[in-house]
């Protein structure tokens, strides 16, 4: 006895954006062999089948696989605004830096122009005692002013210092051979100009470009899907379903 026997089928499936779900299969088959008392040989069979199902009160206006794709929208969208808020910050810490580093350097500049002026001060002074006109106790203060200063130049080249470090650290690679000897030179001067401020505007800008406020708005919108779906889920099950198939024998 020989028989031979070829199976193929296909199918699809798929869930609506209303809840619901359908199917759509099709199984066919064909089987020959040498028994001379088959009634049908070669026989084929074939099978349509489609179903259709529709939640109409629990899991129709939402359901678990939505509240998923809704709440992985906002935690994309938060994402996306953590990821602007790093930037801002760092920005800002870069330009806040950079600034840090202009006032260092001025106050450099203050404290030498300070501490040149108090030894050229000294000097006058001695001259001023080695023809009689000051008295010699003078010349002390003056040496204690100039070591003061002194001091104060020290401290600000450290401030210096410290501030390229911050800038430093927030530009460049720390893994780059030449991290700590490389210096920045500032270039941009404060602009000190003053100009009217609309504050309403002002705020309401604030609050429009506040990228928190928005990742708590996203926030709310998932707490709210989360509601509406446990909310939905106390509903009773009630479904519609539709069923239809066809079966051929040849």
């Amino acid at each position: 006895f020989q028989q031979d026997q070829v199976l193929g089928s296909f199918g699809v499936e798929q869930f609506l954006p209303t809840g619901g779900n359908y199917s759509l299969g099709y199984q066919a088959s064909r089987l020959k062999n040498n028994n001379i008392f088959a009634t049908l040989n070669p026989s084929t069979q074939g099978n349509l089948t489609f179903s259709f199902v529709q939640p109409l009160l629990q899991n129709r206006g939402i359901d678990a696989t939505r509240q998923q794709i809704l709440i992985s929208r906002n935690n994309f969208s938060i994402s996306e605004l953590q990821f602007r808020n790093t930037v801002v910050s760092t920005v800002r810490d870069v330009k806040n830096a950079y600034w840090d580093l202009v006032v260092a350097q001025s106050a450099l500049a203050v404290q030498q122009q300070t501490l040149d002026l108090s030894r050229q001060t000294l000097g006058d002074n001695r001259k001023r005692v080695e023809v009689g006109t000051m008295a010699p106790i003078d010349i002390v203060q003056a040496e204690a002013e100039v070591a003061a200063n002194e001091e104060n130049v020290i401290l600000a080249e450290q401030a210096v210092a410290q501030a390229q470090d911050r800038l430093r650290a927030l530009i460049l690679d720390p893994r780059t051979a030449d991290f700590w000897g490389t210096t920045f030179e500032t270039s941009d001067p404060p602009s000190l100009a003053t100009g009217a401020v609309d504050v309403e505007a002002a705020v309401q800008k604030a609050l429009e470009s506040r990228l928190d406020l928005q990742q708590a708005r996203r926030q709310l919108e998932n707490n709210d899907i989360r509601e509406r779906f446990f909310r939905n889920q106390v509903l009773p099950n009630v479904t519609a379903n539709v069923d239809y198939g066809l079966a051929g024998l040849g």
